[in-house]
């Protein structure tokens, strides 16, 4: 599905939506980044009803800190909400009209 999503962005994207396709892109790629590190390098498995949680990934395997662990999947979390904030907000900016019409 990313492949399919990021051909219609980058081949189907009508020509009036450029400026915001690139937003679009960031947050695509963000989306991306973020599955193969949970699904690949991560693989976590939630003990419930603890709040707890085992680490099976490849950085586990590794030998990497459990903590360096979750700090990378936070860092990845916070830089897909971040885009997707940008996204919204150069939408919300190209809605509003200029100050300058505000007063005519």
């Amino acid at each position: 599905l990313n492949m399919i999503s990021l051909y219609c962005l980058i081949k189907e994207t009508p020509p009036h939506q450029a400026k915001i396709r690139n937003y679009i892109l960031l947050t695509q790629a963000a989306v991306i980044l973020n599955g193969i590190y949970v699904d690949i390098l991560m693989e976590p498995i939630p003990l419930f009803p603890a709040v707890a949680g085992i680490c099976t990934g490849i950085l586990c395997r590794a030998g990497v800190r459990p903590h360096s662990v979750m700090g990378g999947l936070f860092i990845s979390y916070i830089w897909l909400a971040a885009c997707i904030f940008f996204c919204c907000f150069f939408r919300h900016q190209t809605l509003l009209p200029h100050a300058s019409q505000l007063s005519k």
